[in-house]
C-alpha cells in the first residue's frame, strides 16, 4: 500500500508521543517479527467478520498496514545509513596513517624554519601544532603547517625530510588530502547520526506494531473463545505454539507398557 499523507502524519504523531519507557521488544529478530506481523494482518482480513462481531474496530487496519510499510521502509533506511557509516569510517581509517606521516614531514620542516628564523611568532605556531593530538587535530595541523611553509617557501625547500621536497606541489597535495579527510570524517559522523535516528524510529515503530498485534489477538481470543485450536494455529506466536505443544505433551496420559 501507499500511505496517504494524513495517515503517515498520524503514525508519525503516534511515534513522537512515545517515550523510551514505552518501548517494547518483540523477543525475536526483526525479520521474524515483521513476518509474524504481516501474517497476522493477513489473517485478520480472512477473519474480519468474526473479529468485528467480537468487537474489533476493523477501521484500525489501514493504520496497522501503515505500521508495516513504515517499519519496513525505516529498516531499509537504517541498513543504508549503517552501510554508509561503515564505508566512510573504513576509508577514513585507511587514509589517516598517511596523513600522520605527512604531519611528521611538515613538523620536521617546521623545526628547521623556527631555528632559522628565530621568530617568536613562528615558534608559537610550531608549539601550537606540537601540543595537539587526535585525528582532527592532525588534519588541521597539516593545514596550519602548510601555511607556515608557504610563508617561508625558500627555507622550506632547503631541507628534504626523507628525500621529500616540500614545495608548492607537495603542500597543495597534503593540504587537499587533509581537507578531504576532514570532510570524510564529517560524513562518517553524519551517517552515524542518521543510523541512530533510524534505530530510534525503528524502535518506536516496533512498539506500535507490537501494540497492534496485541489488539488483534485480544479480539481474536474473544472471537474464538470456543475454538482454541484455531486461535493457536493462526494467532499464537511460534513461541506460544511451542509452549502449548509442550504443555499438551506433559498433560497426555502415560502409555502403559504391556507386561509379559
Amino acid at each position: 500500500m501507499t500511505l496517504s499523507p494524513a495517515l503517515e502524519t498520524l503514525i508519525e504523531n503516534e511515534m513522537t508521543a512515545l517515550t523510551k519507557d514505552d518501548y517494547l521488544r518483540p523477543g525475536m529478530g526483526f525479520d521474524k517479527h515483521v513476518g509474524e506481523f504481516s501474517n497476522l494482518l493477513a489473517q485478520e482480513k480472512e477473519d474480519e467478520t468474526p473479529l468485528a462481531q467480537a468487537g474489533f474496530d476493523t477501521s484500525l487496519m489501514a493504520k496497522f498496514y501503515g505500521y508495516l510499510e513504515m517499519i519496513t521502509r525505516t529498516h531499509g533506511e537504517r541498513v543504508v545509513a549503517e552501510s554508509e557509516k561503515k564505508e566512510s569510517r573504513k576509508e577514513f581509517n585507511l587514509k589517516m596513517p598517511e596523513a600522520k606521516k605527512d604531519k611528521k614531514v611538515l613538523m620536521a620542516v617546521g623545526r628547521y624554519i623556527v631555528k632559522r628564523t628565530d621568530s617568536k611568532e613562528d615558534k608559537k605556531v610550531y608549539d601550537m601544532v606540537a601540543d595537539g593530538y587526535g585525528d582532527v587535530d592532525t588534519l588541521t595541523d597539516i593545514v596550519t603547517l602548510a601555511a607556515l611553509m608557504r610563508k617561508h617557501k625558500s627555507l622550506a625547500q632547503e631541507v628534504r625530510p626523507g628525500g621529500k621536497t616540500v614545495d608548492d606541489s607537495y603542500l597543495d597535495d597534503v593540504e587537499q588530502k587533509a581537507l578531504d579527510l576532514i570532510k570524510l570524517r564529517g560524513e562518517a559522523i553524519t551517517s552515524d547520526d542518521d543510523s541512530k535516528e533510524q534505530v530510534d524510529r525503528q524502535n518506536r515503530l516496533m512498539t506500535l506494531t507490537i501494540n497492534a498485534q496485541r489488539e488483534i489477538k485480544l479480539f481474536a481470543e474473544m472471537a474464538f473463545y470456543d475454538d482454541t485450536d484455531r486461535y493457536d494455529q493462526f494467532y499464537a506466536s511460534d513461541e506460544m505454539r511451542k509452549q502449548n505443544k509442550n504443555r499438551d505433551a506433559e498433560t497426555q496420559p502415560a502409555t502403559e507398557t504391556p507386561t509379559s
